[in-house]
C-alpha cells in the first residue's frame, strides 16, 4: 500500500472527520500536489465543489477523500434523523415537482 492509499483509507474510515483530510492535505502540499488545495476548499464550512476544483482530478479520488453530503449518516451514532414536517414535504414536492401519494403526508 502506498502512503497516498494509506491517507485516503483513514479518511474513509472516519469520513465526517476533518482531521485525516487535513492532514493528508499538509502531505500533498509539501510535495508540490495541487489535490493539497482541494482538500482544504472542502474542509470550509458550506463549500460548493466546482469544475475549477475537480477538473484535472480523477473522480474516484474526488468521491473518497470528499465529505460525506449533508445530512447523510457516516455511523449509525451519527444519525439524528428526525420525520418531516407538513411544510418539509411541501417544500420537497414543490422544489422537485412531484406529486405524492396521500400516505407521504406527515401527520401535524
Amino acid at each position: 500500500m502506498t502512503e497516498d492509499e494509506a491517507f485516503i483509507r483513514a479518511i474513509v474510515a472516519a469520513p465526517a472527520d476533518d482531521a485525516p483530510r487535513l492532514v493528508y492535505a499538509d502531505w500533498l502540499d509539501e510535495r508540490g500536489d495541487p489535490r493539497g488545495e482541494f482538500i482544504r476548499h472542502l474542509s470550509r464550512p458550506a463549500v460548493t465543489i466546482t469544475d475549477r476544483f475537480t477538473k484535472n482530478l480523477d473522480p474516484l479520488w474526488v468521491a473518497r477523500v470528499g465529505r460525506p453530503p449533508q445530512g447523510s449518516c457516516v455511523l449509525a451514532d451519527d444519525c439524528h434523523l428526525t420525520a418531516a414536517s407538513p411544510s418539509d414535504v411541501d417544500a420537497f414536492v414543490a422544489r422537485f415537482h412531484l406529486s405524492l401519494p396521500i400516505d407521504y403526508r406527515p401527520s401535524s
